[in-house]
């Protein structure tokens, strides 16, 4: 390739000197100095600035981009473009300044510091149970536990918070649910959550639950499906909730994996891990849950809204704010248990077989389930010692996966009854 057309090529992919110069010495071994490069560049008619710019071509160039260009694009953006990728030079930024001052002004503004707000929309709901919000939060996965969470859109009362070995199957959703609904005494007019196929079965019964019903979300529109990150009020409380317990959990397991104690990669050290942390941690979200709904909203500015608590609000809602909560068909809700898990699977942990050894592993050293979070540390280091010695033992091939850790659990139980 000649010089020419290497020197041309830089210059017009937008390349500063002090680069052109860099990239010949060290792509192509060709060294040069910056005033030597000034001269080839002027020989060669190649110039960013100028006087005499052709301001029309510089006014359609804008206004064609601007057609097809983002409505978030700067004028550093744009100069870019006209200058570099449509060829247009001589062209100051300036240029393509005042031409958007005529063109986008709005859009200038717009995107001023400052002024990139994210828009925010108004939410409004008629009252208590009017819109169910459910969402899982995955923050600790790695230790093998799920979070799943619904809450009410008018009060903001918690409905459910559960922590559970995975939130990824319907029937455990579909058992929150249904353990919601037989509290409220009926379901809400809307559910909302996103796209995920462990909420395939709660649309289900929302839709079946308001199949018969006649206001204009009865049916298919009583389930609505979003983003997950557009979910206001699930994601308020997931934020509220990450700041102190989830980070707190998360510096926990995280010491034990520095510690080497935790090794995530091992099957057996997550089922340990779940067996002895889970009902503690299922516990505590409990009490997370009475915590908040217990606690005093702020009042929000430029509302006529009152202070109150999500329990206040949600039992004794406000003049004017009435209670949407939908009656059920009993032969109906009765036929939805077959699809739904049984009560208590979420903290059912890997098989039977290693729950009863962890239990008598347990009471060999003389311990019951933990009930704090220093029990549950000794319980676990009890139960993984245990678990590695017995594999030794019998020679058994370390698992590698969660399927293989079952047939072991499987062979070691039978080994011993």
């Amino acid at each position: 390739m000649e010089r020419e057309e290497i020197i041309r090529g830089l210059f017009c992919n937008g390349h500063t000197q002090k680069e052109i110069i860099w990239i010949l010495d060290k792509v192509y071994s060709y060294r040069i100095s910056d005033r030597h490069l000034r001269r080839i560049l002027k020989s060669y008619s190649l110039c960013r600035r100028a006087l005499n710019r052709d301001h029309q071509s510089i006014f359609n160039a804008v206004k064609n981009e601007i057609q097809i260009c983002s409505p978030m694009i700067g004028v550093k953006a744009m100069h870019r473009k006209i200058r570099d990728l449509k060829g247009i030079r001589p062209c100051y930024r300036n240029d393509v300044y005042q031409v958007m001052r005529v063109l986008d002004p709005y859009g200038l503004q717009f995107r001023r510091p400052g002024q990139c707000r994210i828009p925010r929309i108004v939410y409004s709901c008629r009252g208590p149970n009017d819109v169910w919000h459910i969402d899982g939060n995955d923050k600790l996965k790695f230790y093998g536990i799920w979070i799943h969470l619904c809450i009410d859109g008018f009060s903001r009362r918690v409905i459910w918070l559960n922590a559970g070995t995975t939130n990824r199957k319907p029937d455990i959703i579909g058992r929150y649910f249904l353990n919601a609904v037989d509290s409220a005494n009926g379901c809400p007019r809307l559910v909302r959550s996103d796209r995920g196929i462990e909420n395939v079965l709660v649309a289900i019964f929302q839709t079946s639950f308001r199949y018969y019903h006649n206001d204009s979300c009865s049916g298919s529109k009583s389930f609505r499906f979003g983003k997950s990150v557009h979910n206001q009020r699930a994601e308020c409380f997931f934020g509220h909730l990450k700041k102190s317990w989830i980070s707190m959990w998360q510096q926990n397991f995280e010491t034990m994996v520095a510690a080497e104690i935790l090794d995530l990669s091992n099957p057996v050290n997550i089922h340990c891990l779940q067996f002895c942390f889970l009902p503690l941690i299922d516990q505590e979200l409990k009490f997370e849950q009475c915590e908040w709904n217990g606690h005093l909203i702020r009042k929000q500015r430029g509302f006529h809204n009152f202070c109150a608590k999500p329990d206040v609000l949600y039992f004794a809602p406000p003049n004017g704010k009435e209670n949407n909560i939908c009656l059920l068909d009993p032969e109906l809700r009765n036929y939805a248990e077959n699809f739904a898990a049984v009560a208590g699977q979420h903290l059912l942990v890997a098989s039977e077989e290693f729950r009863n050894l962890s239990c008598q592993f347990l009471l060999q050293r003389g311990y019951t389930m933990p009930k704090t979070r220093s029990q549950a540390f000794d319980c676990y280091q009890i139960l993984s010692a245990s678990f590695d010695f017995i594999i030794n033992r019998l020679q058994l091939c370390p698992p590698q996966t969660f399927v293989q850790a079952i047939d072991v659990y499987h062979t070691i139980f039978h080994s011993f009854y």
